[in-house]
């Protein structure tokens, strides 16, 4: 059983799952809705910060309910992030609220590691990090990662088992390094250095600033946003413009 830590917190998501209801009856309430905004509670099992929403949602999340030890926390969080990307309108979008940067994340470097882009739901949510997504100041019509010539389903993201042989823990996605907008600056995270790099993912609202591993895979860092170099506004290609959308101009992407 989970419970929630603030009143404010409880207040708001109970009215949420209520008016969602009551407005669109028999549609189910979006999962990560439920744990972007829930991830401030107390729960003497770790799993049950997940379990105790899925009442609330659907079944169609799949999600197995086991509280094995062999079925670790960071297995149920990878299966969580999976099931909310193929299953749900926002799909990649989630993405924001992972990446290493993320404060209070418990980074591990075991046999059983959590996926830089995998959110850990059980890890309160920062106030840091929401001053930093509101400092980026994106813009409300973001919509950076749109598809390549519009053939979505040939875009979706696929999984592959990790080096250790964890399954579904290496996220494909599918990004982009054909542009026409001319030099730009990015504004992301303190963790990021000079040879990290700028992608934009097929999916994803945001630009994303990722580091290179040796093994050939990226390490998701965090948001960023983009500006002219010139002219210091916001860059087109925040808005789904200057992106060459021609097929030969996206490439796949795993990310560790």
């Amino acid at each position: 059983m989970a419970r929630l830590r603030r009143k404010s917190i409880a207040r708001s998501l109970v009215t949420y799952v209520l008016s969602s209801k009551l407005q669109w009856p028999g549609q189910p309430v979006e999962l990560s809705y439920l744990l972007r905004h829930a991830r401030n509670t107390q729960s003497s099992q770790s799993k049950d910060k997940i379990y105790a929403f899925l009442g609330l949602t659907h079944t169609r999340y799949g999600i197995p309910i086991r509280y094995q030890p062999s079925y670790t926390i960071n297995a149920l969080l990878t299966d969580t992030a999976r099931s909310i990307i193929t299953r749900e309108a926002s799909r990649l979008n989630i993405l924001v609220d992972a990446g290493t940067s993320v404060p209070n994340r418990q980074l591990t470097s075991s046999t059983d590691p959590l996926p830089s882009w995998v959110s850990d739901w059980t890890s309160s949510r920062s106030e840091r990090h929401d001053d930093f997504i509101e400092a980026l100041g994106f813009p409300p019509n973001c919509t950076a990662g749109s598809h390549p010539q519009g053939k979505v389903e040939s875009y979706l993201a696929q999984f592959e088992a990790d080096a250790f042989g964890n399954p579904a823990r290496i996220l494909v996605a599918w990004r982009s390094y054909g542009t026409t907008s001319g030099i730009v600056t990015a504004t992301t995270c303190s963790i990021a250095q000079a040879d990290d790099e700028v992608w934009i993912v097929s999916s994803v609202k945001w630009p994303l600033v990722m580091r290179r591993e040796k093994i050939g895979t990226m390490v998701l860092l965090g948001p960023a946003m983009l500006h002219d170099a010139r002219s210091g506004t916001v860059s087109p290609i925040m808005t789904g413009h200057g992106l060459d959308q021609r097929e030969q101009y996206w490439q796949p992407l795993k990310l560790s």
